[in-house]
């Protein structure tokens, strides 16, 4: 299973990471909000900053989809949550009862570790959400393994997000 593993993150996600990267250098119009993601990854700070988070409500999907990416020297991580549309601000969702999905990739291991669809758990809550604007915000935390390696798994914390979103 490995090998299928890997090529689809060469293929799908490794690209996806770094075409987020790119596309979100363009300034933004934010100045002075909060917007960005952030999370403690085992014990080590994690922080994508406003101008590489973005977010997506996917209408076909009935799913949001928020990605932040940090790059760091040679190595690009990011994370990517998938949640259900169907949710009620202030209330905490669990992989386990609802489709929450908290992804962490490393570019440069290319590893993708998962909280929700095919492995660990997550919990999240959106804690602000306005469709008229396009904003969302909200807290994520969870237990991530490894795809191609199931005794490797990351602790996530203290997850936060903060982001606009486009309709799709």
């Amino acid at each position: 299973m490995r090998p299928i593993v890997n090529r689809f993150l060469s293929l799908v996600f490794i690209p996806g990471v770094f075409l987020l990267a790119v596309a979100s250098c363009s300034k933004s119009n934010n100045s002075g909000s909060s917007s960005g993601m952030s999370a403690t990854v085992g014990s080590n700070s994690w922080s994508s900053g406003a101008s590489a988070t973005q977010g997506i409500d996917d209408t076909s999907q009935d799913q949001f989809e928020i990605g932040g990416t940090q790059i760091n020297g040679g190595d690009t991580t990011a994370f990517i949550l998938y949640f259900s549309t169907l949710f009620t601000v202030g209330r905490a969702m669990n992989s386990d009862t609802v489709f929450v999905d908290v992804n962490y990739i490393d570019s440069k291991t290319l590893n993708l570790y998962d909280g929700g669809k095919e492995a660990g758990w997550s919990i999240l809550t959106v804690t602000s959400y306005n469709s008229s604007g396009h904003t969302i915000a909200g807290t994520f935390n969870g237990v991530l393994y490894n795809l191609s390696n199931s005794s490797d798994s990351l602790v996530i914390s203290n997850g936060k997000f903060n982001s606009s979103y486009t309709v799709q």
